[in-house]
């Protein structure tokens, strides 16, 4: 932890002339947007497990936790990496890398760094090569020693994007001498990073630059108007890059507490000083970052805890002291802490205090011209229960190194169903742009279709069929780009219509993309296949009988019907024939419907063709009303057949039958359970006659004798 200093005597040291370059100032690439740029600010881990969780957008306070993480105690320095979608990457504290689940990453302890420094660690992007990170450190102890640089090396494509660290405190070379100041931004181009510290006992401020594969070329030196001292500082830059502020102590001085806005000239990594002067005499500047405008740089000190601000509008060195306003007290003789520049637009300062360790202070309208009206309170955030603030608060990387090359991904798929030979279908093609950077703005997406796939009319704009096998579509083109990083060009719609059944695949590249290099074009072709059937119709008869039993030589109706359930095909030609079993026949002078013929009783054939054909896919021929009678009691099975359909083939041959069964009873039942009359035979009927003629006779011979005996 930071050591006590109560004796240090007051002093003044004389104002150096300030000394400025005749060069022109190349800021850093800015290649956020201030979207993009929020998020990257999303997260903060600090202190003692605080955990603070701004959300992608807006100025709400930000989600408060405490921590999980398995080292808690975090004196000073930390550092945050989310990406440009607010995506937790990882962070450094305590000379740990810990993931995004708040576990130390595969190798990721023992990073080597004075863990009691303002500004311990920084970490930045390789530019092109994705999930690569540096993390560099600094050893340089206040009222101590100078101190070296490390770097260290992270892949976040290792363990299921958690990451791993894969290189580990390599001294960056050039002898660079570093204190407590650490700061990392990109060059002006974005091809790479410059990391800058200041040098104990000199007026060096030391920029040092990173491409993709670690530090290169000397370390760049510029000299500064005063000594920086041995004590506590940082180095931050305003919201776009423009000026960075460098703050830095002298031990056994207070008066020399020497604040400094400066240009840096991110192509040569010389900087040059705007203004410079000596801030508050109560206790030693330990941090300070400009407001969100950057019209205000905010300066806290430690020994005891204050807190300061300054008009640095003017870039003019008097008139920014002048401008001076004593804030507050932000702790005891120990207290204090970091000041920075928050996600939600507000300026916070760490606790670092027995009576307010328990919380953060914020000052929610740091842009207010009056310090009344800024809202400071000291710890007015009270932590939650596990949580406490200690000296420092996390750097999260300044802006955007430049992302990946333009990177042309295509894709290509055909219809989810099968299709038929003839019908036209569409294919659909996809680009989308995996760089991290650099517009997909030209090149050409070429569709190769194998034999007996065409291409068909009202192809995309900017695309031409070159051949009936090949289409190019103009990337460059009005309507077709430029395709951003994360973006996607398509679906274009390519009509194709194939000539003859069979399974194909369809290739597309992409070529010719400025930019695009290296492991950009490995990923810069697709495939898919189309499988098309035959144009074939599918004939299926249906038959069925009486619904419930009939008597035996009642005339009876079969009804037969015929569906076409291909999907393309007509069933235009072809025989429908009904089969009668024994004692079943066509009934005798009935009619058969148009196109049927009784071959046999047995037996009727219907031309498909002229009984109401043709069939269209989806369609149906019928009832044909089949006349037949029974002459003996049974249930019977009348069998249906479809043949000689031209084009049915295959699997559409295996339901061109079908079976009805039909039941005829010897007598048709009683109405309403009456007994039957039996029918007599002609000898009981000529019996029945003699025997009433018999009857009749003499019954006329009783009349006569009764008329006698009158």
């Amino acid at each position: 932890m930071k050591l006590l200093h109560k004796a240090w005597p007051l002093a003044l040291l004389g104002l150096a002339a300030t000394q400025a370059w005749a060069q022109a100032s190349t800021n850093p690439l800015q290649n956020c947007t201030p979207t993009q740029v929020r998020a990257t600010e999303r997260y903060w881990f600090a202190g003692n497990r605080i955990a603070m969780d701004f959300g992608v957008s807006g100025t709400a306070l930000p989600t408060i936790t405490a921590n999980p993480a398995t080292v808690p105690w975090v004196d000073e320095g930390t550092t945050v990496v989310t990406d440009s979608n607010g995506t937790l990457q990882f962070w450094v504290g305590q000379g740990n890398v810990y993931n995004r689940d708040q576990v130390v990453m595969s190798n990721g302890n023992g990073i080597v760094g004075n863990q009691s420094a303002v500004q311990v660690v920084v970490a930045f992007a390789a530019p092109d090569v994705p999930g690569k990170y540096f993390v560099v450190s600094t050893s340089g102890l206040a009222a101590g020693n100078a101190g070296t640089l490390r770097y260290s090396v992270v892949d976040m494509t290792a363990n299921g994007g958690l990451g791993a660290v894969t290189s580990k405190n390599i001294t960056v070379p050039g002898g660079i001498s570093s204190n407590e100041t650490l700061s990392a931004v990109p060059n002006n181009d974005g091809t790479g990073y410059w990391v800058l510290t200041t040098s104990y006992g000199t007026r060096n401020l030391v920029a040092q630059q990173f491409d993709s594969n670690g530090p290169m070329g000397a370390p760049v030196i510029s000299t500064l108007s005063e000594d920086v001292g041995n004590l506590f500082g940082s180095i931050y830059f305003n919201k776009d890059l423009t000026q960075f502020a460098v703050a830095t102590s002298v031990q056994g001085s207070n008066a020399s507490n020497v604040i400094r806005t400066m240009r840096f000239n991110a192509q040569t990594g010389q900087a040059t000083e705007i203004a410079s002067w000596h801030g508050g005499i109560l206790g030693s500047v330990y941090a300070a970052d400009f407001s969100p405008s950057g019209q205000y740089l905010y300066v806290s000190n430690i020994y005891p805890g204050q807190l300061y601000r300054y008009d640095v509008s003017s870039g003019d060195a008097t008139t920014i002291k002048a401008s001076e306003q004593y804030i507050g007290a932000t702790g005891g003789s120990n207290g204090g802490g970091h000041v920075r520049r928050g996600a939600d637009g507000a300026m916070w300062v760490a606790n670092r205090d027995n009576t307010t360790g328990n919380s953060l202070t914020r000052i929610a309208a740091p842009e207010e011209a009056l310090v009344a009206n800024i809202g400071f309170v000291l710890g007015n955030i009270k932590l939650p229960a596990g949580a406490n603030s200690v000296w420092g608060l996390p750097q999260t990387v300044a802006g955007c190194a430049k992302p990946l090359a333009p990177d042309a991904v295509p894709a290509v798929s055909g219809p989810a169903a099968l299709f038929y030979v003839g019908t036209p279908q569409t294919l659909a093609v996809n680009v989308a742009n995996e760089g991290g950077s650099g517009n997909v703005a030209d090149g050409t997406l070429t569709i190769t279709l194998p034999a007996n796939v065409q291409a068909g009319s009202g192809l995309p704009a900017a695309c031409t069929a070159v051949s009936p096998q090949q289409v190019n579509c103009d990337l460059a083109a009005a309507g077709m780009g430029p395709i951003a990083p994360g973006a996607n060009l398509g679906p274009l719609s390519i009509p194709v219509t194939v000539s003859a059944p069979g399974t194909y695949n369809v290739d597309v590249t992409v070529a010719s993309v400025t930019g695009e290099t290296g492991a950009a074009l490995l990923n810069n072709t697709a495939q898919t296949s189309l499988t098309a059937l035959a144009l074939v119709p599918d004939a299926i008869p249906a038959i069925s009988g009486p619904a419930a039993p009939f008597g035996v030589g009642t005339p009876q109706t079969l009804a037969v019907q015929v569906t076409n359930n291909g999907a393309a095909g007509a069933v235009a030609d072809g025989t429908l024939t009904v089969t009668l079993p024994a004692n079943v026949q066509v009934t005798g002078g009935a009619s058969l419907p148009a196109g049927c013929t009784a071959a046999t009783p047995q037996q009727v054939a219907c031309d498909l063709a002229t009984a109401g054909g043709p069939i269209a896919p989806g369609g149906s021929l019928g009832p044909l009303n089949i006349p037949v009678t029974v002459s003996a009691p049974g249930t019977y099975s009348v069998d249906a057949v479809v043949t000689g359909v031209t084009g049915e083939a295959g699997a559409a041959l295996l339901n061109n039958t079908a079976q009805a069964s039909i039941t005829a009873q010897d007598a048709v039942p009683p109405i309403n359970g009456a007994a039957p009359v039996p029918a007599l035979g002609a000898g009981a009927l000529a019996a029945l006659s003699a025997a009433l003629g018999a009857l009749g006779i003499a019954s006329r011979r009783r009349k006569a004798q009764a008329a006698d005996r009158r």
